[in-house]
């Protein structure tokens, strides 16, 4: 139940009896599929989210990243000629200072979390980085504040700071290539191990870790 998980959600006491699904809250469900609620949710619970501008006349510093509140439209702007073209007759979009900073996901489940680097030169490629060199304390607060069970979220990292970006209530393909045993991991409650020395191509990345 990837393509619309907050449906499945609602369903889920429904079919509970002719098929096995877990899922996360609907609620949950619900606020990461929208930007608007997401980034609302994010500053209600205290996590740390690139600065946003309410209108264009907030606007003091470029360039900005605007996003749908659909995640569908994505676009880096940087004066204001672009950003009143871009915005003229909408009132879907959200508009971000953009942190250039370290790109980067973590996949967790209960206790357990991977982190994924994802490097600017090569967008596609997927390098888990060394769990020690990570603030997990600060992921777990993230994940416990916003009441999410498992799936991944997307941060980036400037100054010291780590921002988060997105976040998917289920796990991305990239992470489950790199660890296949994620899916054990939901199914029995068992912690999943590390896989290594893999390199998979898949349709949306190619997946290594080193």
């Amino acid at each position: 139940p990837c393509a619309d998980f907050a449906y499945w959600a609602a369903q889920k006491e429904r079919l509970k009896d002719s098929i096995k699904m877990i899922v996360n809250p609907y609620p949950v469900c619900k606020f990461t599929e929208d930007y608007f609620d997401f980034y609302r949710e994010c500053k209600m619970k205290g996590v740390l989210c690139p600065k946003t501008y309410h209108n264009n006349n907030e606007v003091d510093s470029f360039p900005l990243i605007a996003k749908s509140r659909d995640k569908m439209e994505y676009k880096k702007l940087f004066n204001m000629r672009q950003v009143y073209n871009f915005t003229v007759g909408r009132n879907d979009l959200v508009l971000q200072k953009f942190i250039e900073g370290t790109v980067f996901e973590v996949d967790f489940l209960d206790e357990w979390l991977q982190v994924r680097l994802l490097p600017k030169s090569f967008p596609h490629i997927t390098q888990i980085i060394d769990s020690d060199t990570v603030n997990k304390n600060y992921f777990s607060i993230v994940i416990k504040s916003l009441g999410i069970k498992f799936g991944t979220l997307r941060f980036v990292s400037d100054k010291n700071k780590d921002y988060i970006i997105d976040a998917w209530p289920m796990f991305k393909w990239e992470a489950l290539f790199i660890n296949p045993s994620i899916i054990d991991g939901l199914l029995k409650g068992s912690t999943p191990k590390s896989v290594k020395g893999k390199l998979v191509k898949v349709p949306h990345a190619i997946v290594m870790e080193v």
